[in-house]
């Protein structure tokens, strides 16, 4: 089983994502997908070390908290690669990930869209392949 947690980019949530993937204690069943919260260092320390570690993560481009969204230039972006990729949060915009947080957005993906669904019986119904 996969675990897919959503960590908002706080400085003690990237610093243990950080230690975790470098002291190679974060098992490849842990998925990191990271929300910037704030323009601070740990993000792009905590997505350097996962593409450094080869290990599987994604970054929320469009973040629904925070000030991060707000921001014209972040001075500290994330780090992409192979295996660190960009989400987002339902839009119209492509992502390797796309979070819906609806049942109805969830019927709108198309159909090998790799995606983050609510675990409620309405999107079940839906039967998603490529949902998580």
């Amino acid at each position: 089983m996969n675990y897919f947690p959503i960590i908002r980019g706080k400085l003690y949530d990237l610093a243990a994502v950080t230690q975790l993937v470098a002291d190679h204690q974060l098992p490849n069943t842990v998925t990191p997908i990271i929300e910037p919260v704030k323009d601070i260092a740990g993000v792009t320390k905590a997505t350097s070390a996962m593409a450094h570690a080869a290990h599987p993560g994604y970054v929320i481009q469009n973040p629904q908290v925070g000030n991060y969204q707000l921001l014209a230039a972040p001075r500290h972006l994330a780090v992409l690669s192979h295996t660190v990729q960009p989400a987002r949060i339902f839009d119209a915009q492509p992502a390797a990930l796309v979070i819906a947080t609806t049942a109805a957005q969830a019927k709108l993906l198309p159909k090998r869209q790799l995606a983050l669904v609510p675990d409620e019986a309405r999107v079940r119904q839906l039967a998603l392949p490529h949902a998580v």
